[in-house]
């Protein structure tokens, strides 16, 4: 992986894109605190001085803070980790595995403590009629702005294909009480949109209130802007 990174970044043709580590993907499951590959790939981007952004459910991004933190002295570093609920036992359920939200949130903290990166909090999906209610927004909102964060960035689920199924024998088993309820507001695999534009609607208000951003382009486009200032200023 490291050596096609090199190639592909040594290129004559290769332009200095933000490159998105893990958009498919976590760069940092179980397997990494082994593995060790990420350490490699950050010196990498340190070496070519390359923008990247990296989103986790997992605190082991903690360990390669310093590397993170020398990249972001010398370029755009965005670092995000999805937290959809404050609520543990709803958390065990929907997000198996990966950190408990406020672990997530401490470790976000500490990027933005002691890094320049651009740190932000991904909600992601909002799921109706279990991690939709003003009060479990309300929190991760909150803890957004308290732990220092650029942006809160909310979204929606999509259901359609095999995750549908999925997804539905999930709340079967865990959250009977929703079951009708979603599949009404996914009848078509979309989000109703009346709903949609309601959850928004109290999304907006909610972060107005607090004042908390959820332009998550927005320091991107101020670095962009900087940089081509730099760069005109050359000539």
């Amino acid at each position: 992986i490291v050596e096609l990174l090199e190639r592909r970044l040594a290129s004559p043709h290769w332009t200095g894109a933000v490159i998105n580590i893990g958009g498919v993907t976590d760069s940092y499951q179980p397997v990494e605190a082994r593995e060790k590959r990420m350490p490699e790939i950050l010196r990498l981007m340190i070496r070519y001085r390359n923008p990247i952004t990296i989103s986790t459910k997992s605190v082991l991004m903690l360990r390669d803070l310093d590397l993170f933190d020398e990249l972001s002295r010398l370029t755009y570093v965005g670092i995000a980790s999805t937290v959809t609920t404050l609520d543990e036992p709803v958390r065990r359920v929907i997000e198996p595995g990966a950190a408990p939200s406020r672990a997530r949130l401490e470790m976000l903290r500490e990027f933005a403590r002691r890094t320049r990166a651009v740190v932000g909090v991904h909600s992601m999906p909002v799921i109706p009629l279990i991690t939709d209610s003003t009060e479990n927004l309300t929190g991760l909102i909150e803890a957004t702005r308290e732990i220092g964060a650029d942006y809160w960035l909310p979204g929606t689920l999509n259901l359609r294909g095999l995750t549908r199924g999925m997804f539905f024998d999930c709340v079967r088993q865990n959250f009977p009480d929703a079951e009708a309820g979603l599949a009404r507001l996914y009848a078509s695999g979309h989000l109703d949109r009346e709903y949609r534009r309601m959850l928004y609607e109290k999304i907006r208000a909610l972060t107005a209130f607090y004042g908390v951003s959820t332009d998550y382009h927005r320091k991107l486009r101020e670095w962009e802007e900087q940089t081509r200032g730099t760069q005109l200023s050359l000539f």
